[in-house]
């Protein structure tokens, strides 16, 4: 059945909920996605991991991509990366 003013059926999925999704990113799953990260280990991957221990979470592959590019940013220090690169190459010459 469509809704009047959608032209698209309402889905009762959880996971399509940004909002709701957001519920389960506690500290542990920012530092889980950080240390696959650390560790090579592909987005894909993390993402069977997280479904195979738990097939109820409520996580998308674009969530863990997301916290990932979080991750970097912080580790450049909010800097875009041509602007981190600068200024190693400036702490490293002039210390």
């Amino acid at each position: 059945m469509l809704q009047d003013a959608y032209n698209y059926e309402y889905t009762y999925n959880p996971n399509a909920s940004a909002s709701t999704r957001a519920l389960n990113k506690t500290e542990n799953f920012k530092n889980f996605i950080r240390t696959h990260q650390k560790a090579g280990i592909l987005i894909k991957s993390t993402y069977n991991t997280l479904k195979l221990n738990d097939p109820k979470i409520l996580v998308i592959i674009r969530d863990i991509t997301n916290e990932r590019t979080r991750a970097k940013f912080e580790k450049l220090e909010e800097d875009i990366p041509i602007t981190a690169f600068f200024k190693s190459l400036d702490r490293k010459f002039n210390n």
